[in-house]
């Protein structure tokens, strides 16, 4: 059995150091650099530097006195995050007929760090696909709408330059204990990452707890 223990550190570097970007007022993070986002109101890492968000609102209000389940449809946001540990909120709405008033045109969100700095963003609205669930291959429409603009999202593109310009390679650990230096595997990287984000946050600990084991 082989380890690939650089590979599994270099994870932990980048991940122990990197910012977040936390959900507020009924805003949910369904997808980050084209990666889904299991812990949809919860905290998720991001590198500084660009970065895609799929976004939507989602809040009980109030339709004619009863309780109802508004929800947006989901947004694409990009910016270009600082080092710093960043908010997104959504609207402060109260009714449902305030909400798709509000949503009939482009929604403001409130992007800033903790200092309290705007950060600019663009957005647009997810293309919906086809049939009566419209929004229900998510992966797929993102990816789609990706590919239709010619953007190269997330890990796929930032570690694979990353790797490249470093000549990034990892210490492969056989049973026998010999020790052989390989070139990185970008694609390991790319998953491992991609399953960091989509874990929770019991998950991430564990995973850090396992990797210092390792040493």
């Amino acid at each position: 059995m082989k380890r690939y223990l650089s590979l599994v550190t270099m994870l932990f570097v980048t991940s122990a150091t990197a910012a977040t970007i936390e959900p507020k007022n009924d805003l949910e993070i369904l997808f980050i650099d084209g990666v889904k986002v299991e812990e949809k109101r919860e905290s998720v890492d991001i590198q500084p530097g660009l970065v895609q968000l799929v976004v939507k609102y989602t809040k009980k209000l109030k339709d004619s006195g009863k309780d109802r389940v508004y929800d947006s449809a989901p947004y694409v946001v990009n910016l270009d995050a600082p080092d710093a540990d960043l908010t997104i909120s959504g609207p402060k709405l109260f009714s449902y007929s305030q909400a798709n008033t509000h949503f009939k045109k482009d929604p403001e969100w409130k992007v800033e760090t903790e200092s309290g700095q705007a950060i600019e963003y663009t957005q647009e609205v997810l293309d919906r696909g086809d049939g009566i669930f419209p929004y229900y291959d998510m992966p797929k429409l993102v990816r789609e709408h990706n590919e239709k603009r010619g953007l190269v999202v997330g890990s796929g593109a930032a570690l694979a330059a990353t790797a490249q310009d470093a000549n990034a390679t990892v210490v492969e650990v056989a049973e026998t204990g010999e020790k052989t230096v390989v070139q990185l595997d970008t694609s390991n990287l790319d998953q491992l990452k991609a399953w960091y984000l989509k874990s929770s946050k019991e998950d991430r600990k564990e995973f850090r707890r396992w990797m210092i084991d390792q040493e």
